[in-house]
């Protein structure tokens, strides 16, 4: 009876191993107009969660998730490969027997397609949890007014995924949406149709080129941010003025602060011309940065009132030293240790763009300098430009119009590096973790 007990209990523990699902009817096609973005469907047999296994060219091996247990036709995607690659790709089940080897070309590199020139790399000092950046970018032959290209790239260098703009609008704000599930692009008419951004939108979009929702976002020029709950809010020229406005999903849009009852303006000969726009989720501030005032105006989303200000307007915070002051300033945020980072000039008739990191003194209101990245490196950003602090303590300086993304240690020590040739723009840069997260 011990015996038999015995015998019940270890079968119940250790079942045996299922047999592995038959996988057939293996196909694969690059998905139109995304020719780095290829599906594949296969069948099984039996429900089981099967995923890929993929490499372009003998390089790395990557994966997709796990598949949902099923009977029949499966469809899966291969992201993350570049242009003109042959694509070595195998389903595995979950006993971690694989089909046999199948390939696929991606399509040829577009002509247009600005070419990425790494100038440094590496790995071992790189953030690990960023391998991915998302960017935009004008294309080759076009102006920062003309037609310009939205795309991801890796640490080697390599485009793995891009899509070109018409003429009728630009994206130079391309982000990833609060859930980060989707990307968001901004189709910006303020500089290419010159209707003052009247018929401006941002479209949420997977990576398979899907548009889930268009929002209408009249007066877009420059920033905006996702929030919460599919809200997004921008910045909307009005002639002289600008003000902060937000709309959700169902269209319902909601002034929420106005430049020209800003207190810290007194001179009526200001204008109020915005360059970036960040969002705070544990005060529900903004930052809002004024290239046309060289200041920074933090507001509070609630009361749509202006808690306070850093830069050149009267009522702003002082600098110490007074020379690490910021001109032309980009990208302005707070970091999780409550510091302010931004990319600016060097001086005011600057010749080299720089991130400078304060320390906030709120009994003095003052802006200490603590850290700052660039100085002497020669590389200037006219326009556009900001910093990311990374998951390692790493700083991202995105040079907008220098056409440049460095990678900067706390010491100051390069980590990565990427230039491109000729009178190229970035516009805002997302480093990313995970491109199957931006799938359907």
């Amino acid at each position: 009876m011990i015996g038999l007990l015995a015998l019940s209990c270890t079968d119940l523990s250790t079942p045996p191993t299922p047999p592995s699902p038959e996988i057939t009817e293996i196909t694969a096609s690059l998905v139109e107009g995304l020719e780095t973005v290829i599906a594949v469907s296969w069948a099984q047999s039996r429900g089981a969660p099967a995923h890929l296994v993929f490499r372009a060219e003998g390089g790395p091996w990557q994966q997709s998730p796990p598949g949902t247990p099923r009977d029949g036709l499966v469809h899966q995607l291969i992201v993350g490969v570049p242009f003109d690659r042959e694509i070595e790709y195998q389903i595995v089940a979950p006993s971690g027997e694989a089909s046999d080897a199948q390939w696929i070309t991606t399509g040829a590199r577009p002509e247009t397609l600005p070419v990425p020139i790494v100038l440094h790399n590496d790995p071992g000092l790189w953030d690990p949890a960023s391998p991915w950046l998302i960017t935009s970018m004008n294309r080759d032959g076009d102006d920062r007014y003309g037609r310009w290209w939205i795309f991801i790239m890796d640490r080697e260098g390599q485009i793995v995924w891009a899509q070109e703009t018409p003429r009728s609008w630009v994206s130079r704000h391309v982000s990833v949406d609060h859930d980060g599930r989707a990307l968001l692009v901004d189709h910006d008419t303020f500089w290419t149709q010159l209707d003052g951004g009247a018929t401006s939108q941002i479209v949420r979009m997977t990576l398979d080129g899907t548009i889930e929702h268009t929002y209408d976002t009249p007066g877009l020029h420059h920033p905006f941010v996702p929030l919460p709950d599919g809200v997004i809010a921008w910045g909307a020229a009005r002639g002289n003025d600008e003000t902060l406005e937000q709309v959700d999903r169902d269209g319902v849009q909601e002034q929420i602060w106005a430049c020209s009852f800003f207190q810290g303006i007194t001179d009526t000969s200001y204008t109020c011309g915005s360059n970036a726009l960040w969002w705070d989720e544990r005060t529900d501030h903004f930052l809002f940065s004024f290239w046309s005032t060289d200041t920074v105006v933090e507001i509070d989303r609630p009361s749509g009132t202006a808690v306070r200000w850093f830069g050149d307007l009267p009522g702003s915070w002082r600098f110490d030293p007074p020379k690490s002051q910021f001109w032309w300033q980009h990208g302005a945020l707070f970091t999780d240790e409550g510091t302010l980072l931004v990319s600016t000039k060097d001086q005011q008739q600057g010749t080299e763009t720089v991130v400078r990191e304060y320390q906030l003194d709120e009994q003095t209101e003052t802006l200490t300098e603590i850290w700052s990245f660039g100085q002497g490196r020669g590389v200037f950003g006219p326009y556009m430009g900001e910093a990311h602090r990374l998951s390692n303590g790493n700083t991202l300086h995105v040079y907008g119009a220098g056409g440049q993304l460095t990678e900067a240690t706390p010491d100051g020590s390069v980590a990565w590096e990427v230039t491109w040739e000729g009178d190229k723009h970035n516009g805002r840069t997302t480093p990313w973790a995970d491109l199957y997260a931006l799938l359907p």
